[in-house]
């Protein structure tokens, strides 16, 4: 399955230098703002550098979604199913790229955003006269800043997960609509009505079905506990989503 996670990351190697060559550009802008003290072209990447980073993601979702559509309705990307690998090696490796350059940019961004700071402090010394003050200020409204922290920590946890849902989802839903309904006109509309209704379908049963323990959280322990069950909920039909595509793969494609 390695090998086949190396091959995805392949295919996806200039789209990724792409976006990497962007970052960097946006980076050494704001380096050379803050070195020039142009607090302008600092400021304009900074906000971009953000911007960069959530629609980054979307991106990557988008373009997993896309290649995968490309393969199931490609003749020539389609061989790869006829491989020795197996359908369920094949659409793990595919998950595993995704997690991989996913937990990968989350890295990268969040290194980039504690430099940026850093460098922030060391051309600008009030900067950090000023994060303390907002810090004394928030404290001052009782909100803790650790507490805070381990919220969007657990925030970000259920949004990776969530992310991973629409992608599995999608995978099915396009993978159905490429076998059981590979004569009929307008697949891509089949599919995008498939995904809607898979994903409505799953949030409502997370809305009304999955225990809501903690509904309105006062600490941050409680948050985690409570967005616990719908995650597990959530990974569970990552699973069975999976393994809907490779059997639906091994019993239904064919050239």
């Amino acid at each position: 399955m390695f090998k086949l996670t190396k091959y995805e990351l392949r295919k996806t190697r200039t789209t990724l230098l792409i976006a990497a060559a962007c970052f960097a550009l946006l980076e050494l802008a704001y380096i050379l703002g803050l070195a020039l003290h142009k607090e302008d072209l600092a400021g304009g990447s900074a906000s971009f550098l953000v911007l960069f980073a959530v629609f980054s993601y979307l991106f990557f979702l988008i373009l997993a979604i896309m290649n995968y559509s490309k393969e199931m309705n490609s003749k020539s990307s389609y061989l790869i199913f006829m491989t020795p690998n197996t359908p369920l090696a094949i659409i793990s490796a595919k998950m595993l790229m995704i997690l991989l350059v996913g937990l990968t940019s989350l890295l990268v961004y969040a290194l980039f955003c504690w430099l940026d700071i850093r460098l922030l402090i060391a051309f600008y010394p009030d900067a950090e006269m000023t994060g303390d003050l907002l810090a004394g200020f928030a404290k001052g409204l009782g909100v803790d800043l650790p507490e805070l922290g381990f919220t969007l920590l657990a925030l970000l946890i259920a949004m990776i997960v969530t992310f991973f849902l629409l992608v599995t989802l999608a995978y099915l839903a396009i993978t159905l609509s490429a076998t059981f309904l590979q004569n009929f006109r307008f697949k891509g509309w089949i599919s995008c009505i498939l995904f809607l209704a898979f994903f409505m379908a799953a949030t409502w049963i997370d809305n009304h079905l999955i225990p809501a323990l903690y509904p309105n959280p006062a600490t941050w322990q409680q948050l985690w506990i409570g967005i616990a069950p719908s995650c597990l909920f959530y990974i569970i039909l990552m699973i069975l989503a999976t393994f809907a595509c490779s059997v639906l793969l091994e019993k239904k494609v064919s050239l």
